[in-house]
């Protein structure tokens, strides 16, 4: 006990004096706690004496005191401004958390250790923090969470570990942050939504420390981090670390290896960005490994990665990327690795000029607004791939390059902007690319060769003018895209998207292939390689001679012109012996066609045709073809010859019968010399009298070769083209020539007038029936509704039906309106389609009652027609009419006997429109005629009843006289056709019957369904014969051409049927709904008819 109070004592007694020393001037970096065991051993720090030499006693507490703190007898807490963790894990802003229950403020000395965890979830700050204060200690700084550091932050001291996370918080640290110094380890990770801000140095493992800054998201700012720790290769686990997957580390520079005479430093970018201005490395070795991160520049610099001289640089598999964000930069380091590089600016246009052979294999990419610039040769691995962005570019500069695929989007480009010439060598490592930018000569000569295995296909418009090789593999482009002469010694290849002259010589072993893409290549000038040519797709156009090479034209494959072959031409695809129109001899040395070959011979005129000349043997195989063709508008004379090919050797086999469909025939003679082809002129015959007239007009025409005057006309052109219309076809074409509508207005003007004028009879079976005052007529009352009122003389008949005589109390005059629709076909003449024609007819009158057995009237009112006609693929045509109706009529009864009569005239504006062609050739002509009509009916019928029952006979005839004006046509020149003017009539007798049933269903409400059959004959509508004429009449070669069509013959026999329902709703209102088929060979239509009355 004694001695337990003595060593109290003691120990506040040294304290006492250990304040005391405090209180001397000292400065404030001698001060910290954690270098006090040090400076006891000396007795001094800097000149000023620890102990004053008053009292061995001070000495001798002070060194009790010592040995206390060693043993957790006494703690350093007792420092006024320093605060220490005392708990394992706990918020930072708990007072019980610190050994003086006080949270640290901004002049705070702050030590977290013992094993403890810091949180920050508010706001924490110190002037300085040691972060592992004896052992080891972590501070959490999470989301919403702050810290101020307003000096200096240092994680891991002497031999602890130090461990600082930033997980959505923010750390502010005013001077210099240190990660593992000494012996120790320290650690700074920072994840998503972090962020830490230093404003002085961020260094990383000096001395014998381990260090590491992990940026996982979140952003990390520093003026400059610094490294030290020597590593011996890749391989080796590094002790200065910075490692990002993700996030920002934005510094002004990095030191590698500094104040450290073996300084090393590692830095792993698997993702985010390292923004940097420069690095330099004064010692030791230095690692880069790019697998996915970018490092972004951040002004223009003559050594952009100066650091990392001493080692190359590390690409892994998914390599990295520099952005030089709108600057210049250059690289004068090496990369290695099996990684690729993406060079990128991700503002503005940036340059990277390359200083140092390139030893990585993966893919060079240059993306859009960045320019690769070379400064020395092949600084890039030949088994790289080079590919631009559109906008991308790559500046060769006056040094040659070597690199394997080249690959571009349209836009890019490579350039030169040295005044020296440059070899670009694409494929060395047998890789294959598209480049479909440019190659320009910005000042010097580029020369383009290709090497290795592969196919490099070059798609832009280059303006290369060093020339081409080829020294293996293939070489495909355009007539854009290869430049100058060509020295081939493996494949070159010509895909043409459209049609294109090679201007340049071709020579060496190699192959030249046509493999087009809907284009034509046209060679103009001499070509003396030796290789093989093989036209496998598109087209190869020839003016001049191959002395020294083979043609094969492939079945997709065609050759024309007059080249002249020298060595042998297989053609199992297509020969054609013009060019640009024009026949031309074609020359071969030997020639033998396949199976699958065509000779096309173009024919200009009886003297005019192209040739095959064969200076030594010809086969043909089976099935090999030849065709002639034809200039439009060249009429052959009848039994013309052709020689079309000529041998100077020996004919084998024959080429195919040639069929044509037409009037126009071939034949084919063979002997061992020559072939000929004569033609034969068959006549034109039709079956009808209109198709025999037009065949006449069309032999004349082919017998004089056209029309002198009108050559290429568009008769001409329609002769032309049906000289090779199928010979079962052209009755169709010699009736479409005429204007088929002109002779069908008849027709829907005959069937809108009948059917009209049978709504006038159902007008007068009401009027008969005794209905008066207004009446508002949908299409087909019932003619037989109240009728039999008439028919009775008893008046107690009258009476069982509880109805009178409605006329006794009828005005002298009666108003009414009509409404019809009509649906109808039509059929033409043959092999003409049916016409769809929809009539509508409104129409409003008044009638007077003359007496209790006579009433008359009078009507007016319009009618519309829209007809439509879609057949053959080249065949339309339409009809559209507006026209007014007027006419009187009136009708007789007695005893059920009637008597009605009608007479009426219309007219009408028609507007036809009708278009036609061939396969070659399409018209459309449009014309205005008009039309008036005349039409009378007489008919008698009877009616009668039958309790409920009511029963009708009717008979009717019906003349309609239609007067069509004559019509010229627009829109066809010589094909517009003028026909003549129509007088047309038609009689038709009808006899029918009606039956009805009236059902009383109460007291002032009847319903009578109705039935009703006709037959109609027609007298006259024979469809008589149109004269017409070519070029509405006028002369044509000083002729006209006449000729004539003939109109559809109406219906003999038609059949009329009436099926509805009329409904009596109080003693004013009917309504009704019937439904009126018409069926006939030549007509059939369909009416829908709705409507209501109203009697007052």
């Amino acid at each position: 006990m004694k001695f337990a109070c003595l060593f109290k004592k003691l120990c506040l007694t040294s304290y006492t004096t250990l304040a005391y020393t405090r209180t001397l001037p000292l400065p404030t970096s001698t001060l910290d706690m954690k270098l006090l065991p040090q400076r006891l051993e000396r007795g001094r720090v800097g000149k000023h004496v620890l102990f004053p030499p008053a009292s061995r006693n001070t000495m001798l507490l002070l060194v009790i005191t010592v040995v206390a703190a060693v043993f957790g007898l006494w703690h350093p807490a007792a420092a006024a401004d320093d605060c220490h963790w005392d708990v394992r894990a706990a918020d930072w802003e708990s007072p019980d958390s610190w050994i003086g229950r006080a949270v640290p403020t901004a002049g705070s000395t702050t030590y977290i250790g013992n094993y403890g965890t810091a949180r920050i979830r508010g706001m924490a700050e110190a002037d300085r923090l040691y972060v592992g204060s004896r052992k080891n200690g972590t501070v959490e700084v999470g989301p919403g969470g702050s810290l101020t550091i307003a000096r200096d932050l240092e994680i891991g001291l002497n031999t602890t570990t130090g461990h600082l996370d930033v997980n959505g918080g923010k750390v502010s640290v005013g001077s210099s942050l240190s990660l593992g110094s000494k012996d120790s380890i320290g650690t700074l990770r920072v994840f998503s939504g972090g962020e830490v801000e230093v404003n002085g140095d961020l260094s990383i493992s000096q001395e014998r420390g381990i260090g590491e800054l992990s940026v996982n998201g979140g952003r990390v700012k520093a003026d400059r981090i610094t490294f030290g720790r020597r590593i011996a290769d890749f391989a080796d686990t590094p002790r200065g670390v910075l490692n990002i997957t993700d996030g920002l580390v934005d510094v002004n520079s990095i030191q590698l290896g500094f104040l450290q005479p073996m300084g090393n430093a590692a830095l792993f970018l698997d993702g985010g960005v390292l923004a940097i201005g420069y690095t330099d490395g004064f010692h030791g070795e230095q690692i880069l490994r790019m697998n996915g991160g970018t490092i972004q520049a951040k002004g223009n610099s003559n050594d952009f990665l100066a650091g990392f001289r001493s080692k190359t640089l590390l690409l892994s598999v998914r390599g990295g990327t520099i952005d030089t964000n709108g600057f210049h930069v250059r690289l004068t380091s090496g990369f290695q690795g099996q990684g690729g590089l993406n060079i990128m600016s991700s503002r503005g246009t940036g340059v990277l000029n390359l200083q140092c052979p390139q030893q990585y294999t993966g893919f060079t990419y240059i993306g859009e607004n960045a320019l690769l610039r070379q400064e020395m040769n092949l600084p890039i691995d030949p088994q790289s791939n080079v590919g631009l962005d559109s906008g991308g570019a790559f500046d060769l500069a006056g040094y040659d390059s070597t690199i394997n695929g080249l690959f571009g989007e349209e836009g890019s480009a490579v350039t030169n902007s040295s005044s020296k010439a440059v070899e670009l060598t694409v494929g060395s490592a047998s890789g294959s690319g598209l480049f479909a930018g440019d190659i320009i000569e910005r000042k010097g000569k580029v020369s383009l060769t290709k090497a290795g295995k592969g196919e490099q296909f070059l798609a832009g418009n280059n303006a290369y003018s060093g020339g081409t090789k080829i020294l293996d593999g293939v070489l495909s482009g355009t007539t854009d895209s290869l430049r100058g002469n060509i020295d081939n010694s493996g494949k070159l290849v010509f895909s043409q998207a459209r049609d294109g002259t090679f201007k340049g010589k071709i020579t060496g072993f190699g192959k030249v292939e046509i493999n087009g893409r809907g284009g034509a290549l046209c060679i103009d000038d001499l070509q003396k390689y030796r290789g093989g040519t093989v036209v496998k797709m598109g087209t190869l156009s020839l003016r001049v001679g191959l002395p020294q090479s083979s043609i094969h034209i492939h079945p997709n494959g065609v050759v024309n012109g007059g080249g002249k072959v020298e060595q042998t031409v297989f053609n199992n695809g297509t020969l054609h012996t013009h060019f640009a129109g024009t026949p031309t001899s074609f020359l071969a040395g030997t020639y033998r066609q396949g199976p699958n070959g065509v000779l096309v011979i173009p024919i200009m005129g009886d003297d005019s045709y192209g040739e095959l000349w064969v200076l030594s043997d010809a086969q043909l195989d089976k099935g090999a073809v030849v065709i002639p063709q034809f200039r439009p508008g060249y009429f052959p004379s009848s039994n013309v010859e052709y020689d079309i090919v000529h041998v100077g050797g020996h004919l084998s086999g024959r080429f195919r019968d040639i069929k044509l469909p037409g009037v126009l025939q071939v034949q084919l003679q063979h002997n061992d010399k020559c072939v000929t082809m004569q033609i034969t002129q068959e006549q034109f015959s039709g079956k009808t009298p209109a198709q025999k007239s037009v065949a006449k007009i069309f032999n004349e025409i082919v017998r004089n070769r056209g029309l002198a005057t009108e050559h290429n006309s568009d008769l001409e052109r329609l002769v032309w083209d049906l000289e090779f219309v199928p010979k079962k076809e052209l009755g169709y074409y010699l009736d479409v020539v005429a204007p088929q509508q002109v002779a069908g207005i008849k027709d829907i003007i005959f069937s809108a007038a009948n059917m009209h004028y049978m709504q006038i009879n159902d007008r007068l079976a009401r009027i008969r029936a005794g209905v008066h005052g207004t009446s508002l007529n949908g299409i087909r009352p019932s003619a037989l509704q109240q009728h039999a009122l008439n028919c009775r003389k008893d008046y107690g008949e009258n009476q069982e039906t509880n109805q009178t005589p409605s006329y006794a109390s009828s005005p002298q005059w009666n108003t009414f309106a009509t409404a019809s629709g009509m649906f109808s076909s039509i059929s033409g003449i043959n092999g003409f389609p049916r016409q769809r024609a929809a009539t509508g007819h409104f129409s409003a009158g008044g009638d007077c009652y003359l007496n209790e057995r006579m009433s008359i009237g009078i009507f007016a009112g319009y009618q519309g027609v829209r007809s439509r006609q879609n057949g053959h693929t080249y065949n339309h045509s339409s009809h559209d009419s507006n026209g007014i109706k007027y006419g009187i009529y009136g009708t007789s009864s007695w005893n059920g006997f009637y008597v009605n009569a009608i007479i009426g005239g219309g007219h009408n504006d028609h507007t036809l429109r009708r278009a036609f062609g061939t396969a070659n050739n399409q018209w459309a002509m449009r014309s205005f005629p008009w039309s008036g009509e005349l039409a009378s009916q007489l008919g008698v019928g009877y009616e009668f009843k039958l309790g409920r029952w009511m029963l009708g006979t009717n008979s009717s005839m019906q003349y309609t006289y239609l007067l069509v004006s004559s019509v010229e046509e627009t829109g066809g020149t010589n094909l517009n056709v003028r026909s003549e003017r129509q007088n047309v009539g038609s009689l038709v007798g009808t006899l029918g019957t009606t039956v009805a049933y009236l059902w009383d269903v109460a007291t002032g409400y009847q319903i009578a369904p109705r039935l009703g059959l006709a037959w109609q004959h027609e007298f006259a509508n024979y469809g008589e014969m149109i004269a017409a004429a070519f070029n509405n009449g006028n002369a044509i070669n000083g002729k006209a051409y006449r000729f004539g069509y003939q109109g559809v013959k109406g219906n003999r026999n038609t059949a009329f049927a009436t099926a509805g329902v009329s409904a009596s709703l109080g003693k004013s209102v009917w309504c009704y709904a019937y439904y009126m088929p018409q069926l006939g060979t030549r007509i059939t239509s369909h009416s829908v008819m709705l409507g209501v009355s109203y009697t007052f």
